[in-house]
């Protein structure tokens, strides 16, 4: 087992051990299952969406930190559910930490490797860092689990084939992209 193998082992071990119920850095008690998944996931999502569109730098990296924070409660409250994971990595890709942000897709993926949104976002993670042929497996997967009707989904593949030579496929997409509008 590689070392990287072994730490998501030992992370998804102490995720699923004590899910619910958690001591903080003062040895008191959480009890995460008394706190509300929806309210962290909306105020969660709020911060994800300020630490895109933020107005300077600033703002964006404290919306990030308070949407990560958030997400990590969620984590906690439903440990099975990839979404949270899932945009903690989105988080991470956009700070361009691409290793942390590995980790919380790997994690995800762990959950449901099948999540349409899930592999569209890793395929974007791969996207942004030219692993095409990567990007173009995780983007395809996504498509054949009930992501086909993505106008986004299907401009990334046109826009792949095309950086990846294949003319057939690019007007293949071109064509479904221009259906979808």
């Amino acid at each position: 087992m590689t070392c990287k193998n072994l730490l998501i082992t030992l992370l998804l071990f102490s995720i699923f051990l004590s899910p619910y119920v958690c001591a903080n850095e003062y040895g008191d008690t959480v009890d995460y299952s008394k706190l509300s998944a929806t309210q962290f996931k909306k105020d969660a999502d709020i911060y994800f969406e300020q630490a895109f569109n933020g107005i300077t730098i600033t703002e964006q990296n404290q919306a990030t930190t308070k949407a990560l924070g958030k997400y990590y409660i969620l984590t906690k409250i439903k440990p099975l559910d990839s979404y949270a994971y899932t945009q903690m990595g989105r988080l991470y890709d956009m700070k361009k930490d691409y290793l942390r942000a590995k980790q919380y897709f790997n994690i995800a993926f762990n959950i449901n490797i099948n999540d349409p949104y899930t592999n569209f976002y890793f395929a974007e993670l791969n996207y942004h860092q030219k692993k095409y042929n990567e990007a173009l497996r995780y983007y395809l997967n996504a498509r054949k689990n009930n992501y086909s009707d993505s106008v986004t989904l299907n401009s990334r593949l046109y826009e792949l084939y095309d950086k990846l030579g294949d003319v057939q496929k690019k007007r293949e997409y071109q064509t479904k992209v221009e259906n979808l509008k």
